[in-house]
């Protein structure tokens, strides 16, 4: 992978077939977010050597991620409602780093503070 730099990766093979399927190779980015920037790029562009075949596929899988961020916004959302509902989870959020996830996780896992079984269990948490 010489040559390349460490947020990318060297795809070989047939992945932008020519008309005389010749193995060619591309590179294209590691991570999710440079690959948000550089599909739609992709798609676009009509001069860039993309098969219609494979052209398809990349827009089904892009089609995809984009119906996977709209679950994650609304899941987000849900997370957020139950820690601002849960007085225990509202308090946890006062911590630094500490948002509606975490406080959430920390509640579901440690349970009220309040009950006797679970009192032991935050003070281990907090030692």
């Amino acid at each position: 992978m010489s040559g390349h730099s460490p947020s990318t990766v060297k795809i070989e093979g047939v992945v932008w077939p020519s008309p005389d399927y010749r193995e060619t190779s591309a590179t294209a980015p590691k991570e999710l977010w440079h690959l948000r920037v550089a599909i739609p790029v992709w798609l676009e562009d009509a001069e860039n050597g993309l098969s219609a075949r494979f052209r398809r596929l990349l827009n089904g899988l892009w089609q995809d991620l984009l119906v996977l961020d709209q679950r994650m916004t609304e899941l987000d959302r849900e997370i957020a409602l139950i820690a601002n509902a849960d007085p225990i989870a509202k308090r946890l959020q006062q911590l630094r780093g500490v948002g509606p996830m975490i406080a959430t996780a920390l509640v579901a896992t440690v349970g009220d503070a309040n009950s006797s079984p679970t009192v032991d269990r935050w003070r281990h948490l907090s030692a």
